[in-house]
């Protein structure tokens, strides 16, 4: 198992700007480990043969991803179930889910994924959502309001920057914001909704400043 000295664990953590709070880190660490969200601290010898403490490598990226459900405003208990549900799904390779895929055929889950894709093309291509949702037989303006879309737009992140705020007076605690960027987001790997402020909008965020100005489009559902 790779281990992460702890003092190195916390800088790593300044660098991607997550804040531990105004009191000791290792308070809050020590915290985590006891509700269960991360694992237990060993001891052993550092490069200078010092006996201190050290974490699981694994831990860095588990603590970003704790800090990000709080700022979303989840309470400890929504997290912990987020994190146990995380930690009991089934970690297949390749061949095993090619055999799964092969012995547990889910049409009803493949009819999803291609809903899901067909939708993200679509934004992706500056196509209406509004033609998307005509493939049902309801009139458009009954479908929008069945599935209660409140807000859509389209916005850039700037070339450097890594977090852009949106305005938008229909968010709450249970919205949910989709986020498809156009373009590619290095020398970022991923991007999240960090913030929600009910009544007033929220914060696309991507894990490092973007390289060049991305288009990206966004809808609010409540």
């Amino acid at each position: 198992m790779e281990l992460i000295n702890i003092k190195d664990l916390i800088q790593e953590l300044k660098n991607k700007n997550i804040d531990l709070g105004k009191g000791d880190p290792y308070n809050r660490l020590r915290y985590y480990t006891k509700i269960g969200w991360i694992d237990h601290m060993v001891r052993k010898k550092d490069s200078q043969g010092i006996v201190t403490g050290h974490y699981p490598s694994k831990v860095l990226e588990k603590i970003i991803e704790i800090e990000n459900l709080k700022k979303t405003g989840l309470s400890n208990e929504e997290i912990t179930s987020i994190l146990k549900n995380k930690k009991n799904e089934p970690q297949l390779n390749i061949q095993e889910f090619s055999k799964t895929i092969k012995s547990k055929f889910n049409i009803n889950i493949i009819i999803l994924l291609l809903i899901i894709i067909g939708f993200v093309f679509e934004l992706n291509n500056n196509y209406s959502l509004n033609d998307k949702i005509m493939i049902t037989p309801k009139k458009e303006e009954e479908t929008l309001k069945e599935i209660k879309i409140d807000e859509k737009g389209r916005n850039i992140m700037p070339s450097g920057k890594n977090k852009i705020f949106i305005n938008s007076k229909n968010i709450n605690l249970k919205s949910n914001i989709l986020v498809t960027f156009e373009g590619r987001i290095d020398p970022a790997t991923h991007y999240f909704i960090s913030e929600k402020i009910i009544e007033e909008g929220f914060t696309v965020e991507t894990n490092y400043p973007v390289a060049k100005d991305v288009n990206f489009n966004w809808i609010v559902i409540n």
